[in-house]
């Protein structure tokens, strides 16, 4: 009989400290939930969730594309491909004459058929 009391006594005291032990982290947590309460509060959620929820009631339903104009859109694996518009030249000449009182500029008009 006095183990069985033990055993009980044993059993509560532990079941106690259990007890206690999750009253103060449930406490712990209150506090938690309490500043996010606070925190969540300073971003004026309500206000935003509706906000959200009148854009997207206005914004209208996709709805699905026909095959019609699927096949109406311009398929871009049928058009030429893009080549670049010629820009400013990517090379240097370099203009060589035998004649000394020839400048570059002078034999590069000649070389473009400007005269003699």
């Amino acid at each position: 009989m006095e183990a069985a009391e033990k055993r009980i006594t044993k059993i509560t005291s532990e079941n106690l400290d259990r007890i206690l032990n999750v009253e103060s982290k449930i406490e712990r947590m209150m506090v938690e939930v309490t500043s996010t309460r606070t925190i969540l509060g300073h971003f004026d959620v309500p206000e935003k969730l509706e906000a959200i929820r009148k854009a997207v009631e206005t914004r209208p339903a996709p709805r699905p594309q026909n095959y019609a104009e699927a096949a109406a859109r311009p398929k871009p694996w049928l058009l030429p491909p893009k080549i670049p518009a010629p820009g400013p030249a990517g090379h240097t000449l370099i203009i060589s004459s035998r004649c000394e009182n020839h400048t570059a500029e002078q034999v590069v008009a000649r070389l473009r058929g400007g005269g003699r």
